[in-house]
Protein backbone atom coordinates (compact mmCIF):
# COMPACT_ATOMS: atom_id res chain seq x y z
CA UNK A 1 0.00 0.00 0.00
CA UNK A 2 1.37 3.44 -1.22
CA UNK A 3 0.95 7.05 0.21
CA UNK A 4 0.58 7.76 -3.26
CA UNK A 5 -2.46 5.52 -3.65
CA UNK A 6 -4.04 6.81 -0.37
CA UNK A 7 -3.72 10.41 -1.50
CA UNK A 8 -5.48 9.48 -4.39
CA UNK A 9 -8.44 7.89 -2.92
CA UNK A 10 -9.35 10.36 -0.75
CA UNK A 11 -9.17 13.29 -3.40
CA UNK A 12 -11.83 11.17 -5.29
CA UNK A 13 -13.51 10.48 -1.67
CA UNK A 14 -13.41 14.38 -1.71
CA UNK A 15 -14.60 15.16 -4.67
CA UNK A 16 -16.75 12.16 -5.85
CA UNK A 17 -15.67 12.57 -9.63
CA UNK A 18 -12.57 11.22 -11.53
CA UNK A 19 -12.48 13.95 -14.11
CA UNK A 20 -12.09 16.73 -10.96
CA UNK A 21 -10.09 14.14 -8.68
CA UNK A 22 -7.23 13.79 -11.54
CA UNK A 23 -7.35 17.35 -12.09
CA UNK A 24 -6.52 17.68 -9.01
CA UNK A 25 -3.92 15.37 -8.85
CA UNK A 26 -2.09 16.12 -11.90
CA UNK A 27 -2.60 12.60 -13.13
CA UNK A 28 -4.93 11.07 -15.88
CA UNK A 29 -8.37 9.13 -15.28
CA UNK A 30 -6.85 5.81 -16.18
CA UNK A 31 -3.84 6.34 -13.99
CA UNK A 32 -6.55 7.41 -10.81
CA UNK A 33 -8.80 4.15 -11.92
CA UNK A 34 -5.47 2.05 -11.81
CA UNK A 35 -4.59 3.12 -8.12
CA UNK A 36 -8.18 3.07 -6.52
CA UNK A 37 -8.49 -1.12 -8.32
CA UNK A 38 -4.76 -1.27 -6.44
CA UNK A 39 -5.66 0.23 -2.85
CA UNK A 40 -8.94 -2.63 -3.55
CA UNK A 41 -7.15 -5.66 -4.53
CA UNK A 42 -4.94 -4.84 -1.79
CA UNK A 43 -7.68 -4.19 0.81
CA UNK A 44 -10.06 -6.72 -0.58
CA UNK A 45 -13.06 -4.59 -0.49
CA UNK A 46 -14.67 -2.53 -2.64
CA UNK A 47 -14.00 1.22 -1.61
CA UNK A 48 -16.49 2.78 -4.00
CA UNK A 49 -19.87 2.16 -6.15
CA UNK A 50 -19.65 3.58 -9.86
CA UNK A 51 -21.96 3.97 -12.54
CA UNK A 52 -21.45 5.66 -15.80
CA UNK A 53 -23.29 8.43 -14.03
CA UNK A 54 -22.31 8.69 -10.26
CA UNK A 55 -19.43 7.61 -7.54
CA UNK A 56 -20.41 6.58 -4.32
CA UNK A 57 -18.10 5.72 -1.59
CA UNK A 58 -19.04 2.77 0.25
CA UNK A 59 -19.49 1.37 3.80
CA UNK A 60 -16.02 0.39 3.83
CA UNK A 61 -14.48 3.15 1.89
CA UNK A 62 -16.07 5.81 3.88
CA UNK A 63 -14.43 3.85 7.14
CA UNK A 64 -11.28 3.59 5.60
CA UNK A 65 -11.33 7.85 4.78
CA UNK A 66 -10.67 8.60 8.08
CA UNK A 67 -7.57 6.70 8.79
CA UNK A 68 -6.17 7.06 5.21
CA UNK A 69 -6.30 10.63 5.70
CA UNK A 70 -4.77 9.97 9.09
CA UNK A 71 -1.67 8.25 7.65
CA UNK A 72 -1.46 10.69 5.25
CA UNK A 73 -1.22 13.70 7.44
CA UNK A 74 1.51 11.56 9.79
CA UNK A 75 3.45 10.86 6.96
CA UNK A 76 3.67 14.44 5.97
CA UNK A 77 4.68 15.38 9.74
CA UNK A 78 7.37 12.95 9.52
CA UNK A 79 8.42 14.58 6.61
CA UNK A 80 8.47 17.61 8.16
CA UNK A 81 10.41 16.87 11.24
CA UNK A 82 13.02 15.21 9.42
CA UNK A 83 13.36 17.63 6.78
CA UNK A 84 13.68 20.37 9.69
CA UNK A 85 16.66 18.21 11.23
CA UNK A 86 18.39 18.13 8.16
CA UNK A 87 17.65 21.53 7.25
CA UNK A 88 15.96 20.81 3.89
CA UNK A 89 13.36 22.88 3.96
CA UNK A 90 11.17 23.57 0.54
CA UNK A 91 11.75 26.73 -0.36
CA UNK A 92 14.04 29.55 0.81
CA UNK A 93 13.84 32.12 4.00
CA UNK A 94 12.72 35.74 2.77
CA UNK A 95 14.05 38.21 5.91
CA UNK A 96 12.86 41.59 5.24
CA UNK A 97 15.15 44.63 6.37
CA UNK A 98 14.25 48.48 6.68
CA UNK A 99 16.89 51.17 7.34
CA UNK A 100 19.30 48.79 8.74
CA UNK A 101 20.59 46.36 5.98
CA UNK A 102 24.27 47.36 6.92
CA UNK A 103 24.16 46.53 10.55
CA UNK A 104 26.30 43.59 11.44
CA UNK A 105 23.70 41.92 13.47
CA UNK A 106 21.50 41.64 10.68
CA UNK A 107 24.51 39.83 9.27
CA UNK A 108 25.16 37.58 12.59
CA UNK A 109 21.29 36.90 12.44
CA UNK A 110 22.17 35.14 9.34
CA UNK A 111 24.87 33.30 9.81
CA UNK A 112 23.44 32.03 13.21
CA UNK A 113 20.56 30.55 11.15
CA UNK A 114 22.89 29.08 8.35
CA UNK A 115 24.29 26.80 10.92
CA UNK A 116 21.44 25.43 11.87
CA UNK A 117 19.90 25.26 8.34
CA UNK A 118 23.63 25.31 6.41
CA UNK A 119 21.54 24.60 3.52
CA UNK A 120 18.53 26.67 3.15
CA UNK A 121 18.50 29.69 0.98
CA UNK A 122 17.90 32.86 2.26
CA UNK A 123 16.48 35.93 0.38
CA UNK A 124 17.09 39.68 2.11
CA UNK A 125 14.27 42.24 0.67
CA UNK A 126 14.60 45.96 1.14
CA UNK A 127 11.07 47.28 2.65
CA UNK A 128 10.13 50.69 2.98
CA UNK A 129 8.44 51.89 5.63
CA UNK A 130 4.76 52.18 4.34
CA UNK A 131 5.34 48.22 2.79
CA UNK A 132 6.02 46.88 6.53
CA UNK A 133 1.98 46.11 7.33
CA UNK A 134 1.35 44.84 3.90
CA UNK A 135 4.57 42.30 3.53
CA UNK A 136 3.78 41.09 7.13
CA UNK A 137 0.51 40.57 6.01
CA UNK A 138 0.68 38.77 2.72
CA UNK A 139 3.38 36.84 3.16
CA UNK A 140 5.76 38.78 0.77
CA UNK A 141 8.63 37.93 3.81
CA UNK A 142 9.13 35.74 6.83
CA UNK A 143 9.81 38.04 9.08
CA UNK A 144 11.62 41.67 9.62
CA UNK A 145 14.21 43.73 11.05
CA UNK A 146 13.00 47.35 11.58
CA UNK A 147 13.33 50.32 14.53
CA UNK A 148 10.70 49.03 16.64
CA UNK A 149 8.17 52.00 16.08
CA UNK A 150 7.79 51.01 12.53
CA UNK A 151 6.07 47.51 13.54
CA UNK A 152 1.95 47.72 13.10
CA UNK A 153 -0.08 46.87 15.43
CA UNK A 154 -0.80 43.16 16.18
CA UNK A 155 2.72 42.01 14.85
CA UNK A 156 4.88 39.76 17.00
CA UNK A 157 7.95 41.80 17.92
CA UNK A 158 11.05 40.55 19.76
CA UNK A 159 14.22 42.78 20.53
CA UNK A 160 17.01 42.16 18.51
CA UNK A 161 19.65 45.01 18.60
CA UNK A 162 20.21 48.21 19.84
CA UNK A 163 22.16 51.57 18.08
CA UNK A 164 21.85 54.75 17.75
CA UNK A 165 22.61 57.52 15.54
CA UNK A 166 26.26 58.78 14.25
CA UNK A 167 27.20 61.56 12.41
CA UNK A 168 28.02 61.23 8.98
CA UNK A 169 30.36 63.69 7.55
CA UNK A 170 32.29 64.62 4.25
CA UNK A 171 35.90 63.64 5.41
CA UNK A 172 37.12 67.27 4.31
CA UNK A 173 34.44 68.34 5.48
CA UNK A 174 34.25 71.84 8.46
CA UNK A 175 33.11 68.57 10.85
CA UNK A 176 35.44 66.02 10.04
CA UNK A 177 37.91 67.31 12.50
CA UNK A 178 35.79 67.12 15.81
CA UNK A 179 35.45 64.34 18.28
CA UNK A 180 32.15 64.95 18.74
CA UNK A 181 29.05 66.39 16.39
CA UNK A 182 26.19 68.18 18.21
CA UNK A 183 22.63 69.70 17.30
CA UNK A 184 23.92 73.17 17.20
CA UNK A 185 27.03 71.89 14.69
CA UNK A 186 24.19 70.73 12.12
CA UNK A 187 22.01 74.49 12.21
CA UNK A 188 22.58 75.66 8.74
CA UNK A 189 24.27 72.06 7.69
CA UNK A 190 22.78 70.52 4.08
CA UNK A 191 21.72 67.30 5.63
CA UNK A 192 20.88 64.59 3.39
CA UNK A 193 17.33 62.29 4.62
CA UNK A 194 15.90 58.81 3.61
CA UNK A 195 13.14 59.80 0.99
CA UNK A 196 9.78 60.93 3.21
CA UNK A 197 7.61 58.60 0.94
CA UNK A 198 9.74 55.76 1.88
CA UNK A 199 10.70 56.40 5.33
CA UNK A 200 7.70 58.81 6.84
CA UNK A 201 8.30 58.32 10.39
CA UNK A 202 12.48 58.67 9.96
CA UNK A 203 11.58 61.43 8.81
CA UNK A 204 8.76 62.65 11.06
CA UNK A 205 10.92 61.70 13.78
CA UNK A 206 13.91 63.65 12.56
CA UNK A 207 12.11 66.84 12.37
CA UNK A 208 10.78 66.10 15.72
CA UNK A 209 14.45 66.33 17.04
CA UNK A 210 14.97 69.05 15.31
CA UNK A 211 12.22 71.30 16.80
CA UNK A 212 12.82 70.03 20.41
CA UNK A 213 16.88 70.97 19.78
CA UNK A 214 16.08 74.28 18.37
CA UNK A 215 17.96 74.02 14.41
CA UNK A 216 17.37 74.38 11.43
CA UNK A 217 19.75 72.40 8.70
CA UNK A 218 19.07 72.37 5.30
CA UNK A 219 16.65 69.43 4.34
CA UNK A 220 16.43 69.73 0.77
CA UNK A 221 18.14 66.30 -0.19
CA UNK A 222 16.59 63.31 0.48
CA UNK A 223 17.69 59.94 -1.39
CA UNK A 224 16.22 56.17 -1.79
CA UNK A 225 19.02 54.39 -0.24
CA UNK A 226 21.44 54.40 2.57
CA UNK A 227 24.27 54.00 -1.03
CA UNK A 228 23.65 57.19 -2.37
CA UNK A 229 23.12 59.06 0.71
CA UNK A 230 26.87 57.66 1.24
CA UNK A 231 27.45 59.05 -2.18
CA UNK A 232 26.16 61.95 -1.38
CA UNK A 233 28.49 62.53 1.53
CA UNK A 234 31.74 61.28 0.01
CA UNK A 235 31.53 63.48 -2.54
CA UNK A 236 31.06 67.06 -0.31
CA UNK A 237 27.31 67.57 -1.18
CA UNK A 238 26.06 66.91 2.41
CA UNK A 239 26.15 65.10 5.73
CA UNK A 240 23.71 62.79 7.28
CA UNK A 241 22.74 61.82 10.34
CA UNK A 242 22.34 57.65 10.60
CA UNK A 243 21.40 54.41 12.26
CA UNK A 244 24.79 52.56 11.29
CA UNK A 245 27.27 51.13 13.07
CA UNK A 246 30.44 53.62 14.45
CA UNK A 247 33.20 51.19 12.87
CA UNK A 248 31.87 52.04 8.69
CA UNK A 249 34.60 52.32 6.77
CA UNK A 250 33.68 54.36 3.64
CA UNK A 251 35.95 56.16 1.02
CA UNK A 252 35.78 60.30 1.19
CA UNK A 253 33.37 59.87 5.12
CA UNK A 254 34.36 60.16 8.49
CA UNK A 255 32.35 58.89 11.25
CA UNK A 256 31.43 60.57 14.21
CA UNK A 257 29.48 60.08 17.52
CA UNK A 258 26.20 62.41 18.30
CA UNK A 259 25.66 63.79 21.58
CA UNK A 260 23.69 63.71 23.38
CA UNK A 261 22.74 59.99 22.00
CA UNK A 262 19.87 59.18 20.54
CA UNK A 263 18.88 55.63 20.87
CA UNK A 264 17.04 53.44 18.17
CA UNK A 265 16.09 49.61 18.86
CA UNK A 266 16.14 46.93 16.42
CA UNK A 267 13.32 43.97 16.86
CA UNK A 268 12.63 41.16 14.20
CA UNK A 269 9.15 41.11 13.70
CA UNK A 270 6.71 38.78 12.47
CA UNK A 271 3.13 38.18 11.09
CA UNK A 272 2.87 34.46 10.68
CA UNK A 273 4.62 31.66 12.93
CA UNK A 274 5.81 28.93 10.55
CA UNK A 275 8.97 26.38 11.05
CA UNK A 276 11.01 29.38 9.09
CA UNK A 277 10.31 31.85 11.89
CA UNK A 278 10.62 29.52 14.68
CA UNK A 279 13.98 28.85 13.48
CA UNK A 280 14.68 32.45 12.66
CA UNK A 281 14.09 33.15 16.59
CA UNK A 282 15.97 30.23 17.80
CA UNK A 283 18.99 32.09 15.47
CA UNK A 284 18.54 34.97 17.33
CA UNK A 285 18.81 33.25 20.60
CA UNK A 286 22.06 32.21 19.77
CA UNK A 287 22.97 35.07 18.35
CA UNK A 288 22.14 36.51 21.65
CA UNK A 289 24.31 33.83 23.94
CA UNK A 290 27.22 34.18 21.84
CA UNK A 291 27.49 37.83 21.95
CA UNK A 292 27.21 37.56 25.79
CA UNK A 293 29.33 34.77 25.87
CA UNK A 294 31.69 37.08 24.02
CA UNK A 295 30.83 40.23 26.42
CA UNK A 296 31.74 37.82 29.08
CA UNK A 297 35.08 36.66 27.67
CA UNK A 298 35.96 40.59 26.92
CA UNK A 299 35.41 41.42 30.79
Amino acid sequence: MEIRHLEMFVALAEVLHFGRAAQRLGCTQPALSRAVQKLEADLGTQLFERDSRNVRLTEAGLAFLAGATDIIDRAAEATRVARTKAGAYLGRLVLGVGLCGQHPPVGRLIRAFRRRHPTVPVSLVSVDEPSIPRVLTDGGVHALVAVDWAFPSGCNVRPLFETELVAVVPIDGPLASKSVVEPRDLDGLQLALPCRRQQPMIAEHFHEFCDREGIRPRLDCDVQTVDQLLGLVAGGAAAALLPVSSALKYPGIAVLPFRPRYPLRYCLGWRKASELTDDLLAAADDMDRNGAERDSLAS
